[in-house]
């Protein structure tokens, strides 16, 4: 069974972990060939799409972006690794430790206040056993990448976002993939506060290869700058319930959605600390 993470990490501009995936916009260092934004990060439980990927444990994270700004179109280039975690056993046997993402688009500021970002991510996983362990053989790489648009309008008191992320062999050998997710920022007049609200829903073609249901995620969290660190706290959770069939997969037999499963999907406070540099 494996699990997604997130993507949270790779665009700049929202919010921390919130389970996709976006991180807060970085500091930046201009050079004369181009900016670069590198950050660390440290979370009590790395989320992806609302499902744990370090079994509710903490992680160490980091990640550096290169752009180039000319006129509106801000093309760019980006990577974040960070440590994982998954349950022993079936996919747990590949011992995968560690995730590392390349990912790259072009962000368009056509009007002021309104970003577009369209781009592509690749998820790997260094040294996975997948190839070299007979008794994982047929379950599918975990390693997969997907294509993604994304729209966010700042309109002061609160800006609002939207993306849509694609692709044709999802982790898992699961087949086709669509993640959605909206949601807003909004500044708050006390304590120099962010409020931060999500929204998603994940769907997978071959629910039974990945080991979850389709399913709808959501978080809502509170973010403030402490000291030049970044500190967001948010509660996630999911609709999956426990004994959800599956259907039938590559696994030759129905398939239901497990118990050890269901603890990377339960509701769950997270608090992370980012730093740009």
């Amino acid at each position: 069974m494996n699990i997604r993470k997130g993507l949270l990490t790779i665009f700049g501009a929202t919010a921390l972990i919130l389970g996709a995936h976006v991180t807060p916009a970085s500091a930046q260092i201009e050079t004369s060939i181009g900016t670069f934004s590198p950050t660390i990060n440290i979370t009590t439980n790395y989320l992806f799409r609302g499902i744990s990927q370090t079994e509710r444990n903490p992680a160490a994270q980091a990640g550096l972006e290169y752009g180039y700004t000319v006129g509106m179109f801000t093309p760019y280039l980006g990577t974040f690794i960070s440590n994982v975690q998954f349950p022993n056993g079936s996919f747990g046997s590949l011992r995968q430790r560690v995730e590392l993402d390349l990912y790259g688009g072009v962000r368009v500021t056509p009007i002021d206040k309104l970003t577009l970002d369209v781009g592509a991510i690749n998820y790997m996983y260094p040294r996975n056993t997948v190839d070299s362990e007979p008794n994982v053989q047929g379950v599918g790489n975990p390693q997969w990448s997907e294509v993604y648009g994304k729209a966010a309008y700042d309109f002061g008191f609160a800006k609002l976002v939207g993306s849509v992320f694609y692709t044709s062999a999802f982790s898992a050998a699961s087949g086709t993939g669509w993640y959605y997710e909206g949601g807003a920022d909004v500044p708050l007049p006390f304590f120099e506060l962010t409020a931060i609200g999500r929204v998603g829903r994940q769907t997978i073609e071959r629910n039974a290869n990945f080991g979850f249901p389709d399913y709808t995620t959501w978080n809502l969290g509170l973010s403030r700058d402490v000291l030049g660190f970044l500190v967001t706290g948010t509660y996630s959770d999911t609709n999956i319930k426990k004994g959800v069939s599956l259907g039938r997969d590559i696994t030759g037999a129905n398939s239901t959605f497990t118990n050890e499963n269901h603890k990377l999907t339960k509701g769950t406070f997270v608090l992370s600390v980012m730093k740009a540099f």
